[in-house]
């Protein structure tokens, strides 16, 4: 973004996204362990994963679960928590964690905040290795469960917040390699069946405050999208930055009639 703000004749053009940057916690180790999930929850130093994956200066740590654009309404109502590292290491003394090393999977371009990830972890007791594979693999230990800790974006510009429950609940795509249970489930349920925005509004907030508590996700930051375009070209929509395709509005080169 810099580099393009001092070209004259380029425009870039930056929108809040429909995702956060997780880190995510599956398989047996950590279903099965819930002060160890709230140890890494509270052990990770959100500044240090925006520092060192060189995100935009001025990009906020998470203060709702999903990114803003998915809460909507909703936005602001759930408290999350944040950095805590005391707290973490009374969560890890309390937890069956052994110091044995915990995998930490990444795709090739997480580097430097796996390393970040790495240091706060550490720094509180919890030892991990960082496995970096294609983004084939990648995909594949997230879907079955075996990364153990892994970081991802997650959110997409077609779902909502009540969308976004269900990969959580037992038969969502991560329910089986995370931690849930039947009360989840049957709310998640109970959703689906309202119609009306005002009674939908507390149980959606009451299943959202459910997931925060269950601690399978960290949520991190939110993503930026942006695109960048000639100058002498006018009329994108700011969704445009936030999507997949160009929203082209009233679009022409400025010598055009």
């Amino acid at each position: 973004i810099p580099v393009v703000e001092k070209d004259a004749n380029l425009v870039a053009e930056v929108s809040d996204a429909w995702s956060i940057k997780y880190v995510a916690m599956e398989g047996d180790r950590f279903q099965n362990d819930e002060n160890l999930r709230k140890a890494v929850y509270y052990a990770i130093n959100r500044e240090n994963a925006i520092t060192f994956n060189n995100e935009p200066e001025g990009t906020p740590v998470a203060t709702d679960f999903y990114a803003k654009r998915i809460m909507g309404d909703y936005a602001g109502k759930v408290e999350i928590g944040g950095y805590d590292p005391d707290l973490a290491k009374e969560y890890l003394a309390k937890s069956n964690y052994d110091g044995g090393t915990i995998k930490l999977t990444i795709s090739q371009d997480l580097s430097n905040i796996a390393q970040a990830v790495q240091a706060d972890l550490s720094a509180v007791g919890i030892n991990t290795e960082i496995v970096q594979v294609d983004m084939n693999a990648y995909y594949a230990a997230m879907q079955d469960g075996t990364c153990e800790l892994t970081i991802a974006d997650m959110g997409t510009d077609y779902l909502s917040a009540e969308d976004m429950l269900f990969y959580y609940t037992s038969g969502g795509t991560y329910g089986p390699y995370v931690y849930t249970n039947d009360e989840f489930d049957a709310l998640y349920q109970q959703l689906t069946q309202l119609w009306d925005d005002a009674e939908r509004e507390p149980v959606a907030l009451e299943a959202i405050e459910m997931q925060v508590g269950f601690a399978n996700l960290v949520p991190l930051y939110e993503s930026n999208f942006n695109f960048v375009h000639r100058a002498d070209l006018t009329g994108f929509n700011p969704i445009s930055g936030g999507t997949y395709v160009y929203y082209l509005g009233d679009v022409k080169p400025a010598d055009a009639e």
